[in-house]
């Protein structure tokens, strides 16, 4: 394979890997289960391709996912990490990339990620798998990039600033970016979703180029795609907080056409991703829970949590004894969850009105984030409704949740809906809806901060917008016990009103 050197302006010819050597070397790699033999195996073909190098780093990272016996011995991430054998693999890695091919570039960089090791080895080759990558302008497909950013950005490597990466964005973010702008029409499924999945990695909000790729998924909708694809694109929608609803409808009728088709945590993930994006209703929990029902049982604890909670936020109310089912195998699973996990299911308990029969389970969970609080803004929004629904002696973890609420809905108060909202409720100059009072905006009622609150009639009016991680299921229930009387707007009812005509109708109706 040739392409050319940016660096130094010659035509390089990059090593290519024989089939029969990789043919062989996996072959080999096979008999190996034990870390150490690897590391053996690696100082033994040093010289040998660096595709051959990269197949041993990715078996490295299988063997350390598997469950091992513990003891002194033990072979951990820690112990790999300072390995000298180790070592030499890393260095000898970042000396030759020069040498490959851009396909074992971006491979040995998913490798490093499913390694999941951390050491100034790995950093270092990181690094510089990125340094060699922003070379080579034109010689990296599609597919290849779309692998090699999420890989970059998993590991949380930019490259450096420069003048022409404005600042901030790195040379590697920058390279990826200026790649896909120019292939973007040779892109195909998987690739675009990938790519999505990198640039919300790096925390990088590019909005031309996400309705770009969005554009393309749209255009090659029709193509045949796989379930991974189908549940990727659906988890990036839902945590870009973007409701495509060509795209949504589309990936839905793929999904509920062949459910079948899918795993049952490939399902929990699609569930969990529609209810995030409001866009999963009684009918689709249905036929969802019929094909998960035979399952259900074998759910791993961190899809059950996942399940109940993208049932609870869809506003499900049947099967309730489904809901049972769920929150009883979550309580006898002895595994410990992630604290995020932990605090969905608190949430979906107070949701589902589960939560005095579960007692024991949300008292749990509470008494780990008070020991432990959480520090994910996501996480403290979805905690203010529990605490806010149960009593408990930690005022500062109470303080804490109830800041972030109120720092992120004083956010989202400058977005497009609201702002379409407040001209139909307050219009400057005029008098807002027969009938209805001006409201007063992020307005404090009981121990929430609401969008619009109408004093006189004790009226409480929220916007569910998709970029808010939780519904008001909660909130609501608890503001009408305090004597409120609360509408909620859905992101579809506003996507719908095109014009401020059009919303003039709304609050009465709702």
């Amino acid at each position: 394979m040739a392409c050319g050197s940016a660096a130094s302006g010659r035509t390089r010819r990059f090593i290519q890997s024989s089939p029969t050597k990789a043919a062989k070397a996996i072959e080999e790699l096979r008999q190996l289960h034990k870390p150490g033999q690897l590391l053996r195996y690696a100082l033994a073909h040093e010289a040998d391709d660096l595709a051959v190098l990269e197949l041993v780093l990715r078996r490295l990272g299988g063997l350390m996912r598997e469950p091992r016996p513990s003891g002194k011995k033990a072979w951990t991430r820690k112990r790999l990490s300072t390995d000298g054998r180790f070592h030499v693999l890393m260095n000898t890695l970042s000396s030759r990339l020069d040498e490959c091919n851009s396909r074992t570039l971006a491979l040995l960089a998913d490798a490093v990620v499913r390694l999941e090791v951390s050491s100034p080895e790995v950093a270092d080759l990181s690094e510089r798998i990125a340094e060699v990558a922003t070379h080579r302008h034109n010689a990296i497909s599609p597919q290849d990039l779309s692998i090699l950013a999420v890989a970059l950005a998993a590991l949380r490597v930019r490259g450096p600033p420069t003048e022409q990466t404005a600042g901030h964005l790195g040379s590697a973010v920058a390279f990826v970016r200026s790649e896909a702008m120019r292939q973007l029409q040779d892109f195909r499924f998987g690739s675009c979703v990938h790519l999505l999945e990198a640039f919300l990695r790096w925390g990088v909000v590019d909005a031309e180029l996400t309705n770009m790729v969005f554009a393309r998924v749209e255009d090659i909708l029709e193509e045949e795609v796989s379930t991974r694809d189908v549940e990727g694109l659906l988890q990036v929608l839902a945590k870009l907080g973007q409701p495509r609803v060509v795209i949504i409808r589309k990936l839905c009728q793929l999904t509920f056409s062949s459910l079948w088709s899918f795993a049952p945590s490939q399902l929990v993930s699609i569930s969990h991703s529609l209810a995030r994006l409001r866009f999963l209703e009684q009918r689709d929990v249905d036929e969802l829970l019929g094909a998960l029902a035979p399952q259900l049982g074998r759910l791993r604890k961190s899809d059950t949590a996942r399940l109940l909670f993208a049932l609870a936020l869809s506003g499900a109310t049947s099967p309730p004894e489904i809901f049972g089912v769920l929150a009883a195998q979550y309580a006898a699973d002895p595994e410990v969850l992630d604290p995020k996990e932990d605090i969905d299911m608190a949430w979906a308990l107070c949701a589902l009105e589960l939560s005095e029969k579960y007692r024991n389970v949300l008292e749990r969970i509470l008494q780990r984030c008070s020991e432990t609080p959480p520090q994910s803004t996501v996480a403290l929004i979805k905690l203010h409704d529990v605490l806010a629904s149960e009593s408990t002696a930690n005022a500062q973890l109470c303080e804490a949740a109830a800041e972030a609420a109120r720092t992120e809905a004083k956010r989202l108060s400058n977005s497009l809906q609201h702002q379409q909202v407040t001209r139909v409720l307050s219009p400057p100059g005029r008098s807002g809806p027969p009938g209805l009072e001006s409201p007063t905006l992020q307005a404090a009622v009981g121990p929430f901060l609401v969008d619009f609150f109408l004093e006189q009639s004790s009226l409480v009016i929220d916007l569910d917008l998709v970029s808010w991680p939780i519904s008001r299921r909660v909130r609501h229930r608890l503001l009408r016990k305090l004597g409120y009387r609360t509408v909620l707007v859905s992101p579809w009812d506003l996507k719908n009103l095109r014009t401020d005509a059009d919303l003039l109708g709304f609050p009465p109706a709702a």
